[in-house]
């Protein structure tokens, strides 16, 4: 690809490792959304937390390899609730059909932030 390893940051593994080229897909968007969610929670950058001076391009294979567990941004466990947290990782799941999809993301967005419902 033309790509730079950092515009790849919010790319989900399943279109890393496509030799087809596929850009996107629902289920890599709502990856993507989750690595924006670390983001906004952090108020910085993918993977800024992941305290290992890995490259953009290291990352990136780190998060192709499909290792167990999948390597993904660390998210200090007192910096959000516990539902932000699952919400984030659920959004990146290993597996595209085990993702939720973006009405199941807005439920579990409203379930955490009364204030949106009230």
């Amino acid at each position: 690809t033309n790509y730079s390893a950092n515009a790849l940051l919010w790319t989900a593994p399943e279109l890393l490792c496509d030799e087809n080229g596929v850009l996107g897909t629902k289920k890599g968007d709502v990856y993507s959304y989750g690595i924006i969610t670390q983001e906004l929670t952090l108020l910085s950058t993918p993977y800024s937390e992941n305290q290992d001076g890995l490259s953009p391009e290291e990352i990136i294979e780190g998060v192709k390899s499909s290792k167990d567990p999948p390597y993904r941004p660390v998210i200090p466990k007192d910096c959000c609730s516990a539902g932000w947290l699952d919400l984030m990782t659920f959004c990146w799941n290993e597996s595209p059909q085990l993702r939720p999809s973006f009405s199941q993301i807005l439920l579990m967005i409203k379930k955490q932030t009364v204030w949106w419902t009230a």
